[in-house]
């Protein structure tokens, strides 16, 4: 077999490992640091094996289109990079938690292009195959966690059904997402397969049912109303026009209710739906005042505070690191040209979709199954914060329908796959790329496995020493910050606090810990910055300077 047809099939078994991944063992941040290696190290793969020239010699629009919004998306987060003052580190690796820095952000944009390069209309059962398995695992792993036989102690602030992914809101969006592939088990006439579907169906559904997440229902509604629209529209359009405006009022009520509104509003507004409101005014409120560049990549936690309204403040006022928003967050983080290239690549996949099924003629369940997780996505972008995973295959099923439309033809002929270039630079660069890309990645995997490994020893000195090593992070200089001070140590505490200020002077909670120091100047810089970055917090702002 041709190395070039081998892509597709390690572009979906590695983004299999990337979904599922997880280092408990070694890392506290263990559902994020592998991922982020993980996707790193196949971008490093298969940049030296994509034929750039491939996507302007081709003279089409779509593949002439996706190479440039992607190319200039990396050249705005560079910039981004180069110019805000957000920490440099911070930006490359992302915060703990998320993730989501620069290393991240081009690890998916390479593997958008490879999926769009390598992959033709014939492939995507891998695409589907490898999505089914990952949510398989990964709600399996979830249900054993909701019957409580969970081999690994995590420590969750939620109600514990993270599988994979980290977060109850991922797990079901990710389990809604794939729900409607049971369609595509149901289409091949055969019992295995109906066993499979069955099986699946039950499987996903129940993770959603235990996560007890709107997202999960909000997201498998919308993804079979799409599948199913697009089997009338092929069927019957008066059955079309039904359906569409049936859901048309269904999508209209509830989003009237999560604005607390209309007959749903009792039932799914809630806290957290209006805290997502303060979020997004912050956010708004944020990117106004910083339209070009932003504040700095996944760097939202550092500048929340201080551009919050009075109103929002008085509110329920939850601290925020990320936008719940994709758009949103682009747009604060990397200015209104991130989030409008990303609107842009939104709308190309829209376009290509519609150009793909119209040369078709006809209702494929494999497509219109794909085009309908990928709008649940799109639906789930809107009020949540990205997942390495979800973005993961949102990028993939991107890059399909792209790559597809550019490559089939109005005979409903696949065009013949691109030519291959020559393995033995290839092989060369990917030695060279992956090498540097586990040589960057292992300072961020070994500061978080020491930082583990100070907690479970309560070696103090080796905690202060993990709080200021490479890559520094706020996030472990607050966490290790806080866990001193409470436990008595107030000097190492305080010596990390001036580290954190130092690392980045919007660090709210650094100059908050700095406010233990014997010092009554640094204790009265430090009231000082607190009412700087946190300017409508009552308490805050009621803080005494000291004599």
């Amino acid at each position: 077999m041709s190395i070039l047809n081998q892509k597709p099939k390690i572009i979906i078994y590695a983004s299999v490992l990337v979904s599922l991944c997880l280092t408990p063992w070694v890392n506290i941040d263990s559902l994020v640091i592998p991922k982020v290696i993980f996707l790193f190290c196949l971008a490093s793969y298969l940049l030296p094996r994509i034929n750039f020239l491939y996507f302007f010699k081709s003279r089409n629009i779509y593949l002439n289109s996706i190479f440039v919004i992607s190319v200039l998306i990396i050249i705005q987060m560079l910039m981004v990079l180069v110019i805000t003052n957000a920490p440099f580190d911070q930006q490359i690796f992302g915060r703990n938690g998320r993730g989501l820095g620069l290393i991240t952000y081009i690890s998916l944009i390479i593997v958008l292009l490879a999926v769009t390069f390598f992959f033709t209309y014939d492939n995507s059962n891998f695409i589907i195959f490898g999505i089914c398995i990952s949510s398989a695992i990964s709600s399996f792993y979830a249900i054993l966690q909701y019957f409580g036989f969970d081999f690994i102690n995590w420590a969750s602030r939620t109600n514990g059904i993270i599988g994979t992914l980290g977060n109850p809101n991922f797990q079901s969006a990710f389990a809604a997402m794939t729900l409607p592939f049971t369609l595509v088990f149901l289409r091949k006439n055969n019992t295995k397969s109906k066993i499979t579907a069955t099986a699946f169906a039950l499987l996903t559904s129940f993770t959603i049912y235990i996560c007890d997440s709107y997202q999960g229902y909000i997201a498998a509604l919308l993804s079979l109303s799409i599948i199913l629209s697009l089997y009338l529209w092929k069927r019957k359009k008066v059955y079309f026009y039904t359906a569409l405006t049936t859901m048309s009022i269904g999508i209209f009520t509830l989003i009237s209710g999560i604005f607390n509104s209309g007959p749903l509003s009792g039932l799914i507004f809630k806290n957290s739906v209006a805290s997502r409101g303060e979020m997004w005014r912050t956010s708004i409120s944020t990117s106004s005042a910083n339209p070009v560049f932003g504040i700095g990549i996944d760097s939202f936690g550092d500048y929340s505070n201080y551009y919050v309204s009075a109103s929002d403040a008085a509110g329920i006022n939850e601290y925020i690191d990320n936008s719940h928003n994709y758009f949103l967050e682009y747009a604060a983080t990397g200015g209104y040209p991130l989030a409008i290239l990303h609107i842009l690549l939104v709308l190309l996949t829209a376009f290509s979709f519609l150009k793909l099924q119209s040369n078709l003629g006809k209702f494929d369940i494999n497509l219109s199954t794909l085009f309908g997780t990928w709008v649940a996505f799109q639906s789930q972008s809107l009020i949540s914060p990205a997942n390495i995973t979800l973005m993961l295959w949102n990028f993939i099923i991107t890059g399909f329908i792209v790559g597809s439309a550019a490559k089939i033809g109005s005979h409903h002929a696949t065009h013949t796959s691109p030519t291959e270039i020559r393995t033995v630079p290839a092989r060369f660069f990917t030695v060279l790329l992956m090498s540097g890309a586990l040589i960057v990645s292992y300072p961020y995997f070994n500061v978080d496995r020491l930082q583990k490994k100070s907690a479970q020893s309560g070696d103090v000195l080796l905690a202060v020493k993990v709080a200021k090593m490479h890559p520094e992070s706020i996030s472990r200089y607050q966490k290790i910050g806080v866990e001193l001070l409470q436990a008595g140590f107030v000097e190492q505490s305080v010596d990390i606090a001036r580290s954190a200020v130092e690392f980045s002077p919007n660090s709210f909670y650094g100059w908050a810990l700095l406010l233990s120091s014997s010092s009554i100047v640094e204790k009265n810089k430090a009231v000082k910055e607190l009412k700087r970055l946190y300017p409508y917090n009552k308490l805050v702002m009621e803080l005494d300077y000291f004599e």
